[in-house]
């Protein structure tokens, strides 16, 4: 709200911007909460677990918190909780990666400064695991003459799962005619 005088030669200058709110019980709300306190952040498999505390400063009343994420900026995204909810898990993020995290508090009158944390987010679940499958060819048996023989294909599941093929070369002389 801004105030100014109005007389018969017109109005004069208007004050500085003066916000408030009145909730319905009466309160006055004249600024935004204090940031949560206490922030701490735990990585889990393929994302991070954020957990915090209410605002030291008691007497202003919080209506919910919000908790945001980003790789290079923070609270490219942005989650909005209720004031009760003190942990909050971030899922599906790249795995061992930095995030720059965030939690404010708000109320009717505006959000809190935010809260900062950088952290790593969790591997992937290691899964590790060997599969071998062999295609038990020899040079005489293959199915197209000159064509790679005893095809073996091993999958590992490790962070980052991956396929291993190996063979055995054919003989070229003795499928090149003329010699």
């Amino acid at each position: 709200m801004r105030v100014a005088a109005v007389t018969v030669n017109g109005t004069g200058p208007y004050s500085s911007w003066v916000q408030m709110v009145v909730t319905k019980s009466g309160t006055v709300i004249e600024q935004p909460p204090e940031p949560p306190s206490n922030l701490i952040a735990d990585p889990v498999p393929l994302g991070i677990t954020l957990m915090w505390a209410s605002p030291l400063n008691t007497s202003i009343p919080v209506k919910g918190y919000i908790v945001g994420h980003g790789r290079f900026l923070p609270e490219v995204y942005r989650k909005i909780l209720g004031p009760t909810v003190f942990e909050y898990t971030i899922t599906e993020l790249r795995p061992n990666a930095q995030y720059i995290l965030t939690v404010r508090s708000f109320n009717s009158f505006g959000e809190s400064k935010p809260a900062f944390l950088k952290a790593k987010s969790g591997k992937r679940q290691q899964n590790n695991y060997e599969i071998t499958t062999t295609v038990a060819t020899t040079p005489e048996t293959t199915p197209v003459p000159g064509a790679p023989y005893d095809v073996r294909i091993k999958e590992r599941g490790e962070e980052v799962p991956t396929v291993l093929v190996t063979w055995k070369r054919p003989n070229i002389k003795e499928h090149i005619k003329g010699d």
